[in-house]
Formats: C-alpha cells, structure tokens, sequence
C-alpha cells in the first residue's frame, strides 16, 4: 500500500498511480526532501542513492574520492 502524497488517498499495492487524484506513486529522498518517481534510483537533485525495493536510502557524498592517492590516478597530457 502506499499513500498519495498529494491528496492522502490509500492505494493498492503495486498501483503506480492514485486511484483518486491520478498522480503517480512518489517518494521522497531522505536528504534532501526532494519529491522522486517510484523507479528512481538515485535523487536528481542531490545524487542521494535510493534503495527502490526497502523505500531506504544511502548517502553517496561528492567527498567519495577524498582518500585517494593523486600518484595513483591516471595521468593524462593535453
């Protein structure tokens, strides 16, 4: 079951649409409250990944990188 965000109109489980708005089936990120589309993997404004099938969600940060080694990335010439 989910509830409409919009209108809070229980709906089936497996329904991708409200049954009495019509709008279709959101989630919401975790990090940043920005509304998702039920298939969305990771959210579009702040990259947070998605669990899809547990509604969880895993903090991706842009720091991912920050322990690497420079001497070990490629080095490319212009």
């Amino acid at each position: 079951m989910f509830v409409c965000s919009f209108c809070q109109t229980e709906n089936r489980v497996g329904a991708k649409f409200c049954r009495k708005c019509g709008r279709p089936k959101v989630k919401q990120c975790l990090k940043c409250q920005t509304q998702l589309l039920d298939k969305a993997n990771y959210c579009h404004l702040c990259g947070n990944a998605v669990n899809a099938h547990e509604g969880e969600q895993e903090q991706i940060g842009s720091d991912i990188f920050a322990e690497e080694d420079p001497d070990l990335l490629p080095k490319f010439e212009a």
